[in-house]
């Protein structure tokens, strides 16, 4: 029974991870069309310039793709994480307790 709770505590660390950075994720994407919405809206309306609707997408989109590197290499960081748990699994260690895993020890 205490291999299962094991177990259990990796993948509510798993679950809480992958949903964590799905959700980001999406959120990043959400806020980059409506920015892209809102440029356009302007562009049509003529309150500004094409050059600068051409100028806001790129500064969006570095933007965009900057914060999902970000978000990409700390989300490996975590699955190295979870490795290590797994391995602690399979040599019979405790992965200690749930808060552990998922406040204190993970990394940022």
């Amino acid at each position: 029974m205490e291999r299962e709770t094991e177990r259990m505590k990796v993948e509510v660390a798993a679950n809480f991870f992958t949903s964590a950075h799905i959700s980001m994720m999406v959120l990043y994407l959400t806020v980059f069309i409506a920015f892209l919405v809102a440029l356009y809206a302007a562009n049509a309306a003529s309150q500004i310039s094409f050059p600068v609707t051409i100028i806001g997408e790129f500064v969006f989109f570095g933007l965009l793709v900057y914060l999902i590197v970000g978000r990409s290499k700390s989300f490996k960081e975590k699955v190295r994480y979870l490795d290590s748990l797994i391995r602690k699994l399979d040599s019979g260690e405790s992965v200690g307790t749930l808060e552990d895993i998922l406040l204190k020890n993970a990394p940022k």
